[in-house]
């Protein structure tokens, strides 16, 4: 008997439907279901009562509110987004959700490990016990104060928006070393902008949920920049169509094909570098065209007009160097920009009622240029955004004491008083995350005196510093190296000694102000499970 191509097909749907139809297929389903979930090597949670707790999450700067839930009140099985938080409202982002897995991780680092071999020799590294590496680093830090180097003892922290950096300072008082140092934020190169133009050292803040129309400079607002969560919301509340409001219209000005920039309204791809430059070229088009706020300008602003000092020495304003040297022509040639795009811009802008410039780059994580944020600052300026109320302000603290200043005795005054690895002057350095990059440059060369003991904390600037080869170099020449990461980042890795810091989940720990939020905001994270070391 032969059999056709048709009924060959005929048969085989006739099966596949009656197979379907049948219970067998879902049975199968299930049983295989319930066999892989008794399989020894899966890891299941324990069976027993669910809760949640509250929490802040610290895995980027947005701070969102979460809610984890919990098995019998020990074992954390789910992340979700806190709907009573004021700013995140429920929302989390994919790095918060996925948050477990730096608590449950295998690659965890969950006890003290000693390099034994070369540095740098991932299979060099053997456990020891908490007692063995506290004893360790209390015997090295109190024979290098003996004998009168506590200079030659400093810290690198990624903690800059929280009380721990705070206590970092207070130890490195008490203990006599003046080499703290932050890793680089771009708030660094705001926070020296506002302090030449308004006398106060803080970042900017932008309102953008009230703008109209926004220019951006270069700031990746849907790549992962600052409060995640916040810009989401913000770009999703601009394009939604409400009756009676008027759509936020989004320009992107930079020379990289961005997500923001393929979400914008307008990309303007000018060439890289220029962004400040095609800045002052709107600035030209807002003072040329009338279109900038005169009368803040005048009463608010000095140095807007040409001005005379005490000495009858006359000085040129800011308004007649931007008509001399800015104008669309000249800037279309270096920027790329046509001189027609800076003029529409320029009017459009000048136009809007709630016009917004901002601006950044990458992920926050790296010092800006002090001219660019002068730049961006001044195009504000012109459209009156900061003004009391305005679309611009200054980061406001907590109203919150500061803490109380560790006092220096006579022992740690003069390590206190020293010349710093940096060579900077002060304590205090103008651009932190620069002093971070001249520490280790300086220390890669010939050091005012070597580093005997070099502690990093929730930091990785093997990998993360804009150079890592010079902090690669740097601790090259340095006697000790203690890392306190989780997990065997680039940093651990060059470690001497790794002591290893709870997760974000199991340690507490506050937040203090929020990447570009125009309020004051504090937050404590506490823990909700017991720490795994």
């Amino acid at each position: 008997m032969s059999v056709g191509r048709r009924a060959f097909l005929q048969f085989v749907g006739g099966a596949v439907g009656g197979t379907l139809l049948s219970p067998l297929p879902w049975k199968l389903a299930d049983d295989s279901a319930i066999w892989s979930q008794n399989w020894s090597w899966r890891p299941s949670p324990e069976r027993g009562e669910f809760t949640e707790k509250p929490s802040v999450c610290q895995l980027c700067p947005s701070a969102c509110g979460i809610l984890v839930r919990l098995v019998n009140g020990k074992q954390a099985v789910r992340i979700r987004g806190n709907s009573n938080h004021p700013f995140s409202k429920g929302g989390i982002c994919p790095l918060g959700a996925s948050g477990l897995q730096f608590v449950y991780a295998p690659y965890r680092i969950r006890e003290p490990l000693k390099q034994t071999g070369t540095r740098g020799d991932p299979n060099g590294f053997k456990p020891i016990s908490w007692d063995e590496a506290l004893k360790e680093m209390g015997t090295r830090l109190a024979a290098l104060r003996q004998e009168n180097k506590a200079p030659s003892v400093a810290v690198i922290t990624g903690q800059s928006r929280g009380s721990m950096s705070d206590l970092w300072r207070q130890f490195m008082t008490a203990y006599g070393s003046p080499n703290l140092f932050t890793m680089p934020d771009e708030s660094d190169s705001q926070r020296l902008a506002a302090r030449l133009a308004f006398g106060t050292a803080a970042p900017f803040t932008f309102a953008f949920e009230r703008a109209d129309y926004v220019l951006s400079f270069g700031l990746n607002l849907l790549d992962g920049w600052g409060p995640f969560v916040r810009m989401q919301n913000v770009f999703s509340n601009w394009r939604t169509e409400s009756a009676g409001a008027v759509q936020t219209e989004l320009v992107q000005i930079e020379g990289r094909a961005s997500v923001t920039a393929s979400k914008a309204n307008q990309w303007v791809a000018v060439n890289p570098g220029t962004e400040a430059l095609f800045a002052l070229g709107l600035a030209y088009v807002l003072i040329e065209s009338n279109l900038y706020d005169a009368g803040f300008m005048s009463d608010q602003v000095f140095g807007f007009d040409n001005w005379t000092d005490a000495a009858g020495n006359s000085h040129e304003g800011f308004k007649q160097f931007v008509l001399k040297h800015y104008s669309p022509d000249q800037v279309s040639k270096e920027t790329g920009a046509t001189a027609e795009e800076i003029i529409a811009i320029g009017r459009k802008f000048g136009a809007q009622k709630s016009a917004l410039a901002v601006w950044g780059q990458g992920r926050g994580t790296h010092a800006s240029n002090l001219y660019h944020d002068l730049a961006f600052m001044a195009l504000n300026l012109l459209k009156g955004n900061l003004k009391n109320n305005g679309l611009v302000s200054l980061e406001t603290p907590p109203p919150f004491a500061p803490l109380p200043e560790a006092a220096a005795v006579s022992s740690t005054a003069e390590g206190l008083a020293g010349t710093r690895l940096d060579l900077a002057s002060s304590a205090k350095p103008p651009l932190p995350g620069n002093a971070l990059h001249s520490f280790c440059d300086a220390l890669g060369g010939s050091p005012a005196y070597p580093l005997e003991l070099l502690l990093v904390h929730e930091a990785n600037p093997a990998y993360t510093m804009a150079e890592p080869s010079l902090f690669r170099k740097a601790a090259a020449k340095t006697r000790m190296v203690v890392s306190f990461a989780s997990t065997m980042d680039e940093t651990a890795a060059m470690a001497d000694l790794i002591l290893p810091n709870h997760s974000p989940l199991e340690r507490l720990d506050d937040i203090i102000g929020l990447p570009a939020m125009p309020c004051a905001f504090y937050a404590i994270a506490a823990p909700v499970l017991a720490p795994q070391l």
